[in-house]
């Protein structure tokens, strides 16, 4: 695969052309805004609701009416984790949060990219509060 890094003025900063050896062409965004539009997609779409890709969303504002505890909290954790990791593989996800008290849920994702020019740009944060109606 090569790889032809170009300035674009559109979506993102950096837009990365691969060049695969049987001539073929695709474009990969790279840009933290464009990462963060993607995780917040992620956390808000409810599963079911993209035709392609069923298993695809965590629908998080559900999650204020559900029970939470520390068990509950890690399991949270846990499955914005193993989401990132399954449908953004241009990030790597480092330290999650996620606290719920009063009908407000805060969700933090420290990531860094795997790949590209910002490959070596150091870590990037991802911060969300989520108000359950009436707040």
């Amino acid at each position: 695969v090569t790889k032809i890094v170009l300035p674009s003025n559109m979506m993102a900063k950096y837009t990365t052309l691969n060049i695969l050896p049987s001539g073929q062409s695709s474009f990969v965004l790279e840009d933290v805004d464009v990462i963060n539009a993607s995780v917040y997609a992620l956390l808000f779409d409810a599963p079911g609701t993209d035709y392609f890709r069923p298993e695809f969303g965590l629908g998080v504002q559900g999650w204020l009416f559900s029970p939470y505890n520390d068990q509950i909290k890690g399991m949270r954790i846990n499955q914005i984790r193993q989401a990132l990791k399954r449908w953004e593989p241009r990030i790597t996800p480092g330290e999650i949060s996620f606290t719920q008290a009063n009908g407000i849920a805060s969700i933090t994702i420290n990531y860094s990219f795997t790949s590209g020019v910002l490959k070596n740009s150091g870590n990037f944060k991802f911060s969300l509060n989520i108000y359950r109606g009436g707040q």
